[in-house]
């Protein structure tokens, strides 16, 4: 199965946030270059229930894929959840998750991992505080 593509957060929010109604967007598109190579791109998104979602994932020539996907959820109480997750042609991932808390803190940790198994987790916390 085929991920989906990572949102940015802030259109993930509006979006999130704009409608509980459900709405899907889905396209493909395949090339052959002069070599008879093939490239496919499959790209998704779609909001339900106040959770938007993106995806894309691209199959190149030999086979290889990325794929990277993305959600953001209103929670409803004025905080708002992301989830990431990808996949490198050469066979890394990454994944992470996030939250708002809504007084202008974003909270997220997440955890690369390559192709020959080692990991790196990083965590952070960005506070904005608005503007007098």
């Amino acid at each position: 199965m085929k991920k989906l593509l990572v949102t940015t957060f802030a259109v993930g929010v509006i979006l999130a946030g704009a409608s509980a109604d459900a709405f899907a967007r889905q396209r493909s598109s395949t090339a052959t270059g002069r070599n008879g190579g093939t490239v496919t791109r499959d790209f998704q998104s779609g909001c339900a229930n106040g959770t938007c979602s993106r995806g894309r994932s691209v199959t190149g020539p030999q086979g290889a894929t990325r794929s990277h996907s993305g959600s953001v959820t209103n929670n409803g109480d004025g905080t708002y959840s992301t989830q990431r997750t990808g996949e490198g042609r050469r066979g890394g991932t990454y994944s992470g998750s996030g939250t708002t808390d809504g007084n202008g803190t974003y909270s997220y940790s997440g955890t690369a991992t390559g192709p020959n198994g080692q990991s790196v987790t990083k965590e952070k916390s960005v506070t904005v505080t608005p503007a007098p």
